[in-house]
């Protein structure tokens, strides 16, 4: 993390991209890590000051994404169901939205397809799974 060293006669990064396993394995880097790894420009920094505020919002990435271990099988097929419908929306929005523009009421009609697409059952779905979890890990 604290070398941009390279062999004489190629650069370091394509070093990285031919000879080692840098964007083959899933990684993650903390922000101490990269305040504390090297030397960095102002935008990360204000990037993760940023991202500070909403620390006490989110969930450990780790514990959303073993929730689902927290479901019954009908639990977690129907949050599937619901939730390949809401992506389908969501992708479609966006889409429509980059081509069209958003107003309100296109934003409006893209809740209301949302909440026809059983947005709140899918997080009623989620949220017994998140709190089965915290019951189980004492928090």
């Amino acid at each position: 993390m604290n070398s941009d060293t390279a062999p004489e006669g190629i650069t370091f990064e394509e070093w990285t991209r031919k000879v080692t396993i840098r964007d083959m394995v899933p990684y993650c880097i903390l922000p101490q890590q990269v305040l504390g790894g090297r030397a960095v420009d102002p935008a990360p920094e204000r990037k993760l000051a940023y991202n500070e505020k909403y620390m006490d919002y989110l969930v450990e990435p780790l514990t959303a994404a073993h929730t689902e271990s927290f479901e019954s099988t009908d639990e977690r097929q129907e949050a599937t169901t619901i939730y390949t419908d809401l992506m389908t929306i969501t992708e479609n929005f966006v889409a429509q939205s980059i081509m069209n523009g958003v107003t309100d009421e296109s934003w409006n009609t893209f809740q209301e397809t949302l909440k026809t697409a059983k947005i709140d059952r899918y997080l009623e779905l989620r949220q017994k799974s998140l709190d089965r979890y915290f019951e189980l890990v004492g928090e």
